[in-house]
């Protein structure tokens, strides 16, 4: 009887942690929102906006990598589509990865990371690489 209790109870706890990680999907439409909000910043040269989107462990390497993101370099932001082979969507530290199109540079990838901070998801970092 005490075999078959635990095996009960070791049944109800794992259909109980699969019922809450299901609860903790990732809102992909969000992270998109989040980046878009940083693509809008980077457009506008608004460093501080730009920064607010990161984690607060992440702050002040925010505020560096906006100043990595040359506007001389790429130009303003046009357009960007998701490359879905090397995004990497999970509960832990979700990537976003984008083929996307500047006014200086033709073709550059953005790579975005992402880290969990008190629920929500917030920018870890922020990649910009011209594709030859």
């Amino acid at each position: 009887m005490a075999k078959v209790m635990t095996g009960f109870a070791f049944a109800v706890l794992l259909l109980c942690s699969t019922a809450i990680r299901a609860e903790e999907k990732v809102d992909v439409a969000k992270l998109n929102a989040t980046v878009d909000a940083a693509l809008k910043a980077y457009n506008d040269g608004d460093a501080k906006a730009f920064a607010g989107l990161y984690a607060k462990a992440m702050a002040q390497i925010g505020e560096a990598q906006f100043k990595l993101l040359k506007m001389d370099t790429f130009g303003k932001f046009v357009e960007k589509k998701a490359i879905e082979k090397e995004t990497s969507i999970n509960d832990a530290a979700p990537l976003l990865v984008f083929e996307a199109k500047f006014e200086k540079v033709g073709k550059v990838k953005i790579s975005v990371n992402f880290l969990k901070e008190e629920k929500e998801f917030k920018l870890m970092q922020v990649q910009f690489a011209e594709i030859k």
